[in-house]
């Protein structure tokens, strides 16, 4: 029988030409659960830690890319349910078709990255402003940290990546957020889908409230 206090969102960014794919998996489980006397609840305490980085060869076919995802959400389905949140703009549409054909036991989560400021569900996708990615990920951070365990390959490449993270003002007065110039951004956008997706599914306390979300490798 799965745990039910075992979730796990995979953020899955799916790369162009000129980028690799890069995939993370972030592992949510609950840590304390003490009681509380004044409204008689159990309050619930969760950590979310990133488990995994997986930075794809640049060119790899989305064929192998999906029974790769495929393959990790078979490992985890076998301890906690799992949902996947992968970049549908542009070439993912067929990405999402190729991993529903091969039956996975989790949930898709299509999103469409956009510019404007209100999240949306038509047709099986999720349009999600860049900044609500951003803001999810930041959230977390503000709500005590990211750590990455040292022996995971990929922590360097994910550390260069949010340095080189810019913000900036485009001429038509909007905000452009990325990598600069050829920097790679790839690990950071599937980090931030994963946190998207467990903020998105996250658990309330007793009074509604989103519970603390603390992380940790």
């Amino acid at each position: 029988m799965q745990s039910t206090e075992i979730r796990y969102f995979v953020g899955l960014d799916l790369g162009q030409r000129a980028d690799p794919a890069a995939m993370a998996v972030c592992e949510r489980q609950l840590v304390t659960g003490d009681f509380d006397h004044v409204y008689r609840a159990q309050r619930k305490r969760y950590q979310l830690g990133v488990r995994a980085l997986e930075r794809f060869h640049l060119g790899t076919s989305y064929l192998k890319v999906a029974d790769r995802v495929r393959d990790v959400v078979e490992y985890l389905s076998q301890t906690g349910g799992v949902r996947v949140a992968l970049d549908a703009t542009g070439v993912g549409r067929p990405v999402v078709d190729m991993l529903e054909e091969r039956g996975m036991a989790a949930r898709l989560l299509p999103v469409i990255v956009t510019g404007g400021h209100n999240e949306s569900y038509n047709k099986g996708s999720y349009s999600v402003p860049k900044m609500d990615l951003i803001d999810a990920l930041r959230l977390a951070i503000d709500r005590g940290g990211i750590e990455f365990a040292a022996g995971m390959p990929q922590t360097k490449l994910l550390l260069e990546e949010f340095a080189a993270m810019r913000d900036r003002r485009t001429q038509d007065g909007g905000r452009e957020i990325g990598a600069r110039g050829k920097d790679h951004d790839d690990l950071v956008f599937a980090v931030m889908l994963g946190c998207w997706a467990a903020r998105k599914t996250f658990p309330r306390d007793h009074k509604g409230r989103d519970v603390y979300m603390m992380w940790h490798v």
